[in-house]
C-alpha cells in the first residue's frame, strides 16, 4: 500500500477491508499536503474498496473534518486575491461550481475570473488585425 494510491483487496473481509481503510485515512489525513487530502467520501470509498458509509462512519469516528470544512479551512489560510475560482479548483480537486457555492457562503472573495466575452472580443480584434495586415 503506497502513500499516494492505497488499494485494498477484495480477498478481504468487509471488516478488514474497514480496518485497512481506517489505518490510510489516518495516513492520508494527517498530511494537508497528500493528494488525496481533498478527495471525496465517495473517491476514498472507491479507492479503498468500502462503501461510502464506511468512509464516513470512518471519518466521524476519528474525527476528521468534512470536505468542505478541510476546503474552507485551507481557503481560510491562503491569500484569495492571489487567485482565479479556475486556479483554485486545480489546486483542491473542486469542481468550478462547488467551489463557487463554498466562496458564497463564506464569503469569500477572489481574484476576478477573466470573462469569456471579453476575452472572445479581444481575440476577435486580434485576428482582425492579422486579417487587415495580411490583405495590406
Amino acid at each position: 500500500m503506497t502513500s499516494t494510491s492505497p488499494v485494498v483487496n477484495k480477498k478481504f473481509g468487509a471488516t478488514k477491508r474497514a480496518d485497512i481503510a481506517r489505518k490510510a485515512i489516518k495516513k492520508i489525513m494527517s498530511d494537508k499536503n497528500n493528494i488525496l487530502y481533498f478527495s471525496k467520501d465517495m473517491d476514498l470509498a472507491k479507492r479503498l474498496d468500502v462503501s461510502r458509509h464506511t468512509i464516513c462512519s470512518i471519518r466521524e469516528e476519528l474525527g476528521i473534518m468534512t470536505r468542505t470544512q478541510r476546503i474552507v479551512a485551507r481557503l481560510n489560510s491562503l491569500n484569495l486575491s492571489k487567485y482565479t475560482i479556475n486556479d483554485l479548483t486545480l489546486m483542491l480537486n473542486a469542481k468550478y461550481q462547488n467551489l463557487y457555492k463554498i466562496l458564497k457562503a463564506n464569503d469569500l472573495k477572489t481574484k476576478a475570473d477573466v470573462p469569456p466575452i471579453e476575452s472572445l472580443q479581444k481575440f476577435q480584434k486580434k485576428n482582425r488585425k492579422k486579417k487587415a495586415i495580411k490583405q495590406k
